[in-house]
């Protein structure tokens, strides 16, 4: 997106520049204008526009990089070699840590909100005292509404935890039924009950799942 905007900016200004020398060559110049447009748009639209694609570039390369060490980091454990990682998270004497990171457990809740009111009018017989009449009709509407909770994803030689105030699991790794990978997302099903969890690197951490349960749980 960047680059993009970036070209359009140069284009814009490089037309602007040669619309202005334009004018000042056939004599249809107005000389203030033109020479502001001269001397401004590069600075407004050219340079700025530069700078757009350097940083657009420079990022890019920069993603490519990591995706090579992520491909890297998957065939390594493709090949047996598993992650090893420190973690502050108290874990069993036996354990050992493969993975830790920032995750969001995705969860399913429904809503209801009311539509409609009340049709009619209302008469005054006394002082503070009113009558109403006509009806009222409320039409509920349900909303399926995907809640987000934020906490920290864990995968051991014995377990996967999830670590959240509200909404945490743990599942032992012989009681995973299926894994699925997602664009940005793995899931998890023990028995029928259905886990969805956003990570960085959906298909780094399937993998590291994939072969804990090859390893430790087959």
């Amino acid at each position: 997106m960047k680059r993009v905007i970036g070209v359009s900016l140069i284009v814009f200004g490089i037309l602007a520049e040669v619309g202005a020398i334009v004018n000042i060559i056939i004599g249809e110049a107005d000389l203030p204008l033109d020479l502001v447009m001269l001397f401004i748009s590069p600075l407004m639209t050219i340079v700025p526009g530069y700078f757009l694609i350097k940083n657009s570039t420079k990022t890019k390369i920069q993603n490519d990089k990591h995706q090579i060490k992520i491909q890297e980091e998957i065939e390594k454990i493709k090949k047996g070699s598993l992650p090893e990682v420190d973690t502050d998270i108290l874990l069993k004497r036996s354990e050992i840590c493969h993975y830790e990171q920032p995750a969001t457990r995705l969860g399913q809740s429904t809503r209801t909100s009311y539509v409609g009111g009340y049709s009619g009018g209302s008469f005054r017989i006394a002082k503070g005292i009113s009558i109403r009449t006509g009806s009222g009709t409320r039409t509920p509407i349900t909303h399926h509404v995907t809640d987000f909770y934020n906490g920290r994803l864990l995968i051991t030689n014995e377990r996967i935890l999830f670590m959240q105030p509200q909404k945490p699991f743990e599942m032992p790794l012989k009681k995973v039924s299926a894994l699925q990978p997602y664009q940005n997302a793995i899931g998890l099903q023990n028995g029928s009950t259905y886990y969805k969890i956003q990570v960085k690197e959906p298909e780094y951490v399937y993998t590291i799942i994939k072969y804990c349960i090859k390893r430790y749980a087959a």
